[in-house]
């Protein structure tokens, strides 16, 4: 049996699911948007996981993580990390949000402001955009398998910590990945403020 790419994946998920062309359409674009938000992030955080499996977990198979991190070396990702922005009446800034690798204890703060319902719809927007961005990933059986037999069947859903917006794999591990904020000017450099 052949490998299929995500792309014929998706395909054929569609079609059994007897989605039209239009619907078929959407999920794709949908895909490809997550796709650009989230793998870069995603596959450095799988990566850094097994990494970690490695150093502290002395019976997991060495070879097998070694060949886990080569699979998701070749796994098709952004050449750039993708982000949301977010205007304000009468401010030149705005309000950037993107997947990142985090740690334990991120946490987004925000204050009250006319624009926090749509903060938190572009930040639900990105998670669910991980979610299922990873659910995609997972649809390649040679990869799902890896995964399973290095980080256990638990490492099959991401895992979304509602009090702090991160999602992880395996609770140890202090890294996370969460939803980083931060002000660009007019021009989309990070601002500073002293």
């Amino acid at each position: 049996m052949s490998k299929l790419s995500m792309e014929e994946s998706l395909e054929k998920w569609a079609r059994e699911k007897g989605m039209d062309d239009k619907q078929r359409e959407e999920v794709k674009r949908t895909l490809d948007t997550a796709k650009i938000l989230v793998s870069k992030p995603l596959i450095a955080y799988l990566t850094s996981l097994v990494d970690y499996k490695m150093k502290y977990d002395k019976d997991v198979d060495r070879e097998k993580c070694r060949e886990l991190k080569r699979e998701l070396a070749k796994q098709p990702i952004s050449e750039h990390v993708g982000h949301m922005e977010i205007s304000f009446k009468g401010d030149t800034d705005k309000l950037r949000l993107m997947i990142a690798k985090t740690n334990r204890s991120h946490d987004i703060l925000l204050k009250t402001c006319p624009e926090l319902t749509q903060i938190y719809q572009q930040i639900d927007k990105l998670i669910n955009s991980l979610l299922a961005y990873y659910q995609t990933i997972l649809q390649d059986v040679t990869l799902r398998r890896m995964i399973i037999e290095v980080l256990g069947s638990e490492a099959t859903q991401l895992t979304l910590n509602k009090h702090d917006t991160t999602c992880y794999l395996y609770d140890p591990f202090e890294e996370r990945l969460g939803v980083l904020c931060f002000y660009v000017d007019k021009d989309g450099k990070p601002r500073t403020f002293s």
